[in-house]
């Protein structure tokens, strides 16, 4: 059984199983535990997935052309939140 629990991980439909984890995906918090990642969103057809999470952090990931690692490209900090992470990340996707 594979917990993906605070991971950024990219799906293989046909395996029904997760080919990439990037674990502690957002670091860790003051107390070592890793930080929750409470909103993802891809934009189709694209490489592109951004994610957010309790540390106040959006960030963005560019998936590898084998499907095998991300790397984050960019990241920025949300100052307040009127709405969502869910809706802040649809706008941007």
């Amino acid at each position: 059984m594979l917990v993906a629990f605070r991971c950024v991980c990219v799906w293989s439909v046909a395996k029904k199983k997760p080919v990439c984890i990037e674990r502690k995906a957002h670091g860790v918090g003051e107390d070592q535990q890793p930080n929750w990642i409470v909103s993802v969103a891809a934009r189709r057809y694209t490489d592109l997935i951004a994610s957010g999470s309790c540390d106040g952090f959006v960030r963005f990931w560019k998936v590898a052309d084998d499907y095998k690692s991300i790397s984050n490209i960019f990241s920025f900090e949300l100052v307040s939140l009127s709405s969502g992470f869910d809706e802040i990340l649809l706008r941007f996707c």
